[in-house]
């Protein structure tokens, strides 16, 4: 047999071994990303999830630090101490980019937040309110591994207040403000995750109405204590 005829028969034989390997190379899984075991990659989003929205149960703990000014006197200032809790919901959108992730979040909680106050000199009760608050907020999160992550959060924030002194002279209205957050997410499955966070809140000063305090302010900051329990969908 003749070299010209020997090379298209070896090919031919190369192919048909061959053929068998690679039909079963397809059908092994993916290797786990390096560094982190299979059960705990099978976590991370797949790729069409790197662009992910979520929703979600939270609650808080409250402890506001109310601060009055001119109060009882023009230039006179009167701290205080309210602690109380409320509830509600949490939203949001991630982008997730390797280790990183930028995205948003809006909350609204419902619940309380009550003060009583002597007022000096006088001696007259002050009751303070915040029932609700709420916030839209910009996330940047670093991922340690597809489980765990932390992240800082800032935006704009609305609380919602009441008073009444002891003359029965009540006000009520909207605040706008701030709010700063850190957090920790873990993903305890692909989809539901748990998250912590402290959240220091500054509604704003607004005037108020207090029976012979006629300049007294009132600035209601808040230090906020969350969890929350999240999906993703």
């Amino acid at each position: 047999m003749g070299m010209r005829a020997f090379f298209p028969r070896a090919a031919l034989c190369a192919a048909a071994l061959l053929s068998p390997a690679a039909a079963g190379a397809a059908d092994l899984p993916a290797p786990p990303l390096p560094g982190i075991p299979a059960q705990v990659a099978a976590v991370l989003p797949p790729p069409s999830r790197q662009f992910e929205c979520y929703a979600g149960v939270i609650g808080e703990a409250v402890v506001a630090t109310p601060y009055f000014a001119n109060v009882p006197t023009p230039g006179a200032n009167l701290d205080n101490t309210a602690i109380g809790g409320r509830g509600g919901g949490v939203g949001g959108c991630d982008f997730i980019f390797a280790q990183n992730y930028l995205g948003f979040d809006v909350n609204a909680v419902y619940g309380s937040a009550k003060d009583t106050i002597t007022i000096p000199g006088s001696g007259l009760p002050f009751k303070l309110s915040t029932p609700f608050e709420g916030a839209i907020r910009m996330r940047f999160g670093y991922m340690f591994d597809p489980q765990l992550s932390v992240y800082v959060a800032g935006g704009a924030s609305v609380a919602y207040t009441t008073t009444t002194d002891a003359a029965n002279l009540t006000d009520s209205g909207y605040n706008w403000g701030g709010q700063l957050a850190a957090g920790i997410e873990y993903r305890f499955t692909p989809d539901w995750r748990v998250r912590t966070e402290y959240t220091f809140q500054w509604p704003g000063s607004d005037s108020i109405g207090i029976t012979g305090v006629p300049l007294a302010r009132l600035n209601p900051i808040e230090h906020l204590a969350r969890v929350a329990i999240i999906r993703r969908f």
